[in-house]
């Protein structure tokens, strides 16, 4: 009968300690709040200027959700607490606006000739030493139906894994 305790009781303490490490963001990650700062655009590339705004939008979401960080800011919001900041900056480097009617056939060649592809440099800069945490060049394309705008929210996603990758 004691062993089957002792037994029950190394289960749940391992159980217990298990579940609280899950728990606990990647070492380092979260001690930082990051804010997302408006991408620009190459000269000379044909973007979307509504694009800028929901790239914006799709990177707070998914950098939010992946509780990488502290706090998510927008370009217009401060800091809040002692978290040292990282801005994420980016420039648009390539742009293919792609073809819904195409994507919308079907079938590989159809999808591939329809994508729609972001190509961008991004940065996330200590804000109060200048210093690059991370610089990478990222590629958000989409093949499936539906807008083309939806590519912004697959390059978010693209962001956000270089984040829980590398930093």
């Amino acid at each position: 009968m004691k062993r089957m305790l002792y037994g029950l009781l190394a289960l749940v303490s391992i159980f217990a300690v298990t579940a609280a490490a899950a728990g606990k963001p990647k070492a380092g990650s979260a001690a930082y709040s990051v804010q997302v700062l408006p991408f620009q655009v190459q000269e000379g590339i044909d973007f979307p200027g509504e694009y800028l705004d929901t790239i914006t939008k799709d990177l707070v979401n998914e950098l939010g959700k992946s509780g990488l960080f502290q706090q998510v800011l927008r370009p217009d919001e401060k800091a809040g607490g002692g978290a040292p900041l990282l801005q994420l900056t980016g420039t648009v480097v390539a742009f293919r606006k792609g073809n819904r009617g195409l994507r919308v056939i079907g079938g590989l060649a159809a999808g591939l000739a329809g994508r729609t592809q972001i190509n961008a440099h991004i940065k996330f800069i200590d804000a109060a030493t200048q210093q690059v945490k991370l610089e990478r060049d990222v590629v958000g394309a989409w093949t499936g139906g539906g807008k083309s705008v939806t590519v912004t929210l697959v390059l978010a996603k693209q962001v956000t894994k270089a984040a829980k990758k590398e930093l």
